[in-house]
């Protein structure tokens, strides 16, 4: 399903390499956070490369997004919307999600998958 969203709020968090992006569905109103690991995104986007991208560039990539209106593609769209939470239960969320990305990427370059 893909939807007109705006983006309210965005920020890339070097130490955990995530993209967190705050997005209102333009057709309910309805205000959430996402977040991927920063080669998600950048792959979605279309940008692929082998090269490590200074971490300057994809600050000002989440800045230069900060209020543009553009098509989100959901498979599958919440039922009811989420609480946002407070900073602590976002960090706690980010923190969780970090790590199961770095449990992944470790058994990835051990080559057990």
């Amino acid at each position: 399903m893909s939807d007109k969203v705006k983006i309210l709020e965005t920020k890339y968090d070097e130490d955990k390499d995530l993209f967190i992006w705050r997005i209102k569905f333009l057709h309910n109103s309805v205000d959430q956070s996402f977040c991927w690991p920063s080669v998600d995104l950048l792959s979605a986007l279309g940008v692929n490369t082998d090269s490590e991208i200074p971490s300057e560039y994809l600050h000002k990539f989440c800045e230069d997004m900060k209020g543009k209106e553009i098509s989100f593609v959901l498979e599958g769209e919440p039922v009811e919307p989420m609480e946002i939470g407070t900073d602590e239960e976002l960090g706690a969320v980010s923190e969780d999600v970090s790590s199961h990305f770095n449990n992944f990427r470790k058994h990835v370059e051990g080559g057990e998958i």
